[in-house]
């Protein structure tokens, strides 16, 4: 134990997160006994870059609470009608749902988003998304307000659906290379009902322990939440921040970049507020909320 106490003292340090090269050196000047491959080892478990995309799991106090939303792109079919599709999942139910839509204009954007809410059958307290472009613009900022319903947007990855598209694709992709075997003409959005029919009504979902449907009755919801805050982690270590601490900003990826190899802004800013949502914290700087793994302490 104190020799993971004395890595995670050093691997915070003011001026960033160590390398595990140097976390080795100076944890190895302070404790002759740790060795390589111990350093290693918590370093694979805690550094920055697992952490990035491997955060502590958030339980959702109910069904219907937050809803993720995302698109994802067909681009190895010939003569789809659609080329993007969108999907939705109640991240406490697992409940989800796949609309296709033509573009990512307004117009289709804001179709396929109230359809993929009239198939939830009810509505969010909040959506959770990346930044989507359709998203932030008016018609679709009006149509959320009017129904109530709260925008969370990240400059990382709204992690619930885009498992789920891995999920969808992974079922879709069978279902496709089977009938292709057949010489049928394919469109992938014929698929899209019976693959929910399974996912939602057949498919048990590992951190529920039942299936989607079984999930969304009124009865079964302290079993699904209990299931889920068993197998969630809690275990990810944040270095605290408060307001006036100054940050860095994590910068848009460029093209090609991995989400896990962040870079960050040369301009240092003060945090400006700090709130709750969801159980999170957000916290407001350059006059914008921001999540904590989007910013870097100096």
């Amino acid at each position: 134990m104190e020799k993971i106490e004395l890595l995670k003292k050093l691997y915070f340090n003011p001026s960033g997160y160590q390398s595990k090269q140097n976390l080795y050196k100076e944890a190895k000047l302070q404790d002759p006994t740790i060795t390589t491959k111990f350093v290693n080892e918590w370093y694979d478990i805690f550094n920055e870059k697992t952490r990035y995309y491997k955060k502590n799991s958030f339980v959702a106090p109910h069904a219907n609470y937050e809803y993720q939303i995302d698109l994802f792109f067909i681009t190895d079919l010939e003569n789809q009608k659609y080329k993007i599709g969108m999907a939705c999942i109640d991240i406490f139910t697992k409940y989800a749902v796949v609309v296709p839509i033509r573009s990512k204009q307004i117009p289709d954007f804001l179709a396929g988003l109230m359809e993929c809410l009239t198939k939830m059958k009810k509505k969010p307290t909040f959506i959770y998304s990346d930044e989507e472009g359709a998203l932030t613009s008016n018609d679709v900022q009006g149509y959320l307000k009017k129904e109530k319903i709260e925008v969370i947007m990240t400059r990382n990855h709204a992690h619930f659906v885009e498992r789920f598209i891995r999920t969808f694709k992974m079922m879709l992709r069978k279902r496709i290379d089977n009938d292709m075997k057949k010489g049928d003409a394919i469109q992938w959005s014929d698929y899209i009902f019976q693959i929910m029919l399974t996912y939602n009504n057949k498919n048990e979902h590992s951190s529920i322990e039942m299936t989607p449907n079984e999930a969304t009755k009124p009865d079964k919801a302290i079993e699904a939440e209990i299931n889920m805050k068993m197998k969630a982690r809690r275990d990810r270590i944040y270095p605290d921040l408060v307001v006036g601490d100054r940050v860095k900003i994590m910068l848009k990826y460029s093209k090609g970049k991995k989400e896990h190899n962040p870079s960050y802004s040369d301009t240092k800013y003060a945090i400006e507020k700090i709130v709750e949502k969801q159980g999170l914290k957000f916290y407001t700087v350059n006059g914008r909320e921001r999540q904590r793994n989007e910013l870097m302490k100096v």
